[in-house]
């Protein structure tokens, strides 16, 4: 009986999240880019021009506080197709309007996933700036 249950939550759970979610983030480590859906092909969204304008106004924020760079586009663009991301899950199955998957610092440099203490607190914060400026872009009721 449980398992009838947990299922029917599961398979409900996309409309939920549809209602309710109008942004979703992931955050990874590294290489410093804000990724759109579709990361395992080049199939495009028909909404990709405005999840790149979101993403690109969420990077000029982030730049602002440190001069950080960003790139944004999909995985499969920017590196790699890649398979099974959040963020594609959250915009093709949930139909989570803004679904990013964000890979901060370090841009290849000599840190990699050893980013050092020195650069978190700046880190969070260019980040928070840069998911603050999303939210503050949403249009209401959207």
């Amino acid at each position: 009986m449980t398992t009838l249950r947990l299922s029917s939550v599961l398979c409900a759970l996309p409309a939920v999240i549809k209602k309710l979610v109008q942004v979703y983030v992931s955050l990874h480590a590294y290489s410093q880019m804000w990724l759109m859906p579709s990361s395992h092909a080049h199939a495009p969204f028909a909404d990709d021009g405005v999840l790149m304008e979101m993403g690109k106004l969420a990077t000029a924020a982030l730049a602002d506080l440190y001069g950080t760079k960003y790139q944004v586009g999909s995985a499969a663009e920017l590196k790699q197709p890649a398979s099974g991301m959040s963020h594609d899950w959250a915009k093709a199955r949930a139909g989570v309007k803004y679904a990013y998957h964000v890979d901060l610092r370090d841009a290849g440099g000599p840190y990699g996933y050893l980013l050092p203490g020195s650069q978190i607190v700046s880190t969070a914060r260019e980040t928070w700036q840069a998911i603050r400026a999303v939210v503050d872009n949403l249009t209401p009721g959207a």
